[in-house]
């Protein structure tokens, strides 16, 4: 399995599919998947919880459709994400959208 590195102090180096607007995705990667976060201007404090933070999470699925939800308490900031594994059909998408 190939392992990809990102570092949250430099910039992406996926396109954020949703322009320049916040924008939360999640791709299949082997028999896991990884979540992709685009953030305008994050504080301090945001980038500290996605490094080093305490991570709270969860599962749940709507309509046959499976969601992902992260809760970073010391920021209190939370988000759900789709994963749509009939998008990864599709030839050359890094990622979901």
């Amino acid at each position: 399995m190939d392992f990809a590195m990102y570092s949250i102090e430099s910039e992406f180096p996926l396109k954020n599919p949703n322009g320049k607007m916040d924008c939360y995705i999640a791709g299949i990667v082997g028999e896991s998947f990884d979540i992709y976060c685009w953030m305008t201007a994050p504080s301090s404090k945001e980038v500290q919880a996605w490094k080093r933070g305490w991570l709270r999470y969860g599962a749940f699925i709507s309509n046959d459709v499976p969601f992902v939800l992260l809760y970073f308490p010391e920021v209190k900031t939370s988000l759900d994400v789709s994963i749509n594994i009939h998008a990864e059909r599709e030839k050359n998408r890094p990622y979901q959208g």
